[in-house]
């Protein structure tokens, strides 16, 4: 049985506050050896900040996703084939800034 393979994101960004539930990307992978597609699942969620809806990468919590505060994370994302072997791979999200309203007069 061989591991699955080529794990692929259609997309590595999503913009700052974006709410819970904000689709970021579509995430595939391919078993050499079955027609079975691989289970998709997250090992590292950067802290909570996203998780998996079936094959789709979230928004997990809104109020870790700030541009200023820290623009880039890393994601773990496993490959699970019918008969159990994995493959993970690291990816990077990029938050992308979003013009915010001014807070905070004095």
């Amino acid at each position: 049985n061989q591991p699955p393979t080529n794990i692929t994101l259609n997309n590595t960004s999503t913009p700052e506050n974006a709410p819970n539930g904000s689709f970021i990307a579509y995430i595939s992978a391919t078993d050499p050896d079955s027609f079975v597609p691989p289970t998709i699942s997250l090992q590292n969620n950067a802290g909570g900040r996203f998780r998996m809806d079936g094959n789709l990468l979230v928004v997990n919590d809104s109020n870790l996703i700030n541009f200023e505060t820290n623009p880039v994370h890393s994601i773990v994302v496993r490959a699970t084939d019918n008969l159990g072997a994995t493959t993970d791979q690291t990816f990077t999200i990029n938050i992308t800034n979003v013009n915010e309203s001014p807070t905070d007069i004095a």
